[in-house]
């Protein structure tokens, strides 16, 4: 493959191996010879065309049957107005000889699946392909990524056209398009319908990198952003304890404990995989809530929490990137 474009902006960037689905063996293999690849998922503006009315310098020669003075009419036609619009793709650079070796298009009919911690896969129209992840932190920003570009898709489908107004100097009649409206849908897996005549102005998130409606950001819309009361409950209940001996202790690999911190209390205790780690995170639990008997604290204070959360008068809110 050859890189036909390296315009754009990037949501996020990450080193990776592609894969592609062999439908004979039911397997995935390397694409394009394998090896570790920069590969990122972009933004790039596209020009569609609007319809609009507008006058052409030819005209057209009307001839008056009372043998009067032949007179002309304007000739409309239409013309195309530019307005931009964005296309997201996910694309790939091996990094030895920086060739191209993913240039996939995020469309309608985008499916993207989470096998594993370290390895995600999708399919668009009868292209599937996979990436093995270096880390589980770049497979979690990765999918991050995804997810704001699939969502920043279907906002972008709603789109409002201009007035075209034409106003005649010389005493003429007036021409003009009257506004119209898009109501464009998104139609996916599952039936989701993205689609509206009227939408408030979006802003970017710096902590959960997602748009939201500033009349519509109150306390809790935010489950990443910075929560003092959250915080003030954990160390009521001594969680960071707790978590020290998770990170120290039971921890599996090294990529997984790099974010364990970044990660609320029940996400740890809670993320029940196919491994043994479950069960060891609740015995270590159980054992030190023997000598640290304030940790029996966590599960009252975390209601309270959560109801004050869901009436709006805790929690981290959207802040502005």
């Amino acid at each position: 493959m050859t890189d036909t474009s390296d315009d754009g902006d990037y949501l996020v960037r990450v080193r990776a191996q592609v894969m592609t689905r062999d439908d004979s063996t039911g397997g995935w293999l390397p694409l394009s010879g394998g090896g570790l690849a920069i590969v990122s998922v972009r933004r790039r503006p596209v020009a569609i065309n609007v319809l609009n009315g507008s006058e052409n310098n030819t005209s057209e020669k009307i001839q008056n049957t009372n043998n009067g003075p032949t007179s002309t009419a304007p000739t409309i036609t239409p013309t195309h107005m530019p307005k931009k619009r964005h296309e997201y793709l996910i694309h790939g650079k091996r990094i030895t000889d920086q060739s191209v070796v993913l240039s996939c298009t995020i469309k309608r009919d985008f499916e993207y699946n989470k096998v594993m911690p370290t390895f995600h896969h999708w399919r668009t129209g009868e292209k599937k392909f996979g990436l093995t992840f270096q880390t589980a932190a770049d497979a979690r920003a990765f999918d991050k990524g995804v997810r704001t570009a699939v969502d920043e898709l279907l906002e972008g489908l709603v789109i409002t056209y201009p007035v075209n107004e034409t106003t005649d100097s010389d005493g003429g009649d007036d021409v003009f398009m009257p506004s119209t409206k898009g109501n464009d849908s998104f139609t996916g897996k599952g039936s989701i319908t993205r689609g509206s005549d009227q939408f408030s102005p979006r802003t970017f998130c710096q902590h959960c990198r997602k748009h939201y409606l500033e009349a519509e950001n109150r306390r809790g819309a935010c489950a990443v952003a910075p929560d003092p009361v959250k915080r003030g409950v954990e160390i009521i209940s001594c969680i960071p304890c707790a978590k020290g001996m998770f990170y120290h202790c039971v921890k599996g690999s090294e990529d997984d404990s790099e974010d364990e911190f970044e990660q609320s209390f029940e996400q740890i205790v809670c993320s029940c995989e196919r491994d043994d780690k479950c069960g060891r995170r609740w015995f270590g639990l159980a054992f030190l809530s023997l000598f640290v008997p304030c940790l029996w604290l966590y599960p009252p204070l975390r209601a309270t929490h959560w109801c004050g959360t869901s009436c709006g008068l805790w929690g981290g809110k959207h802040s502005y990137a």
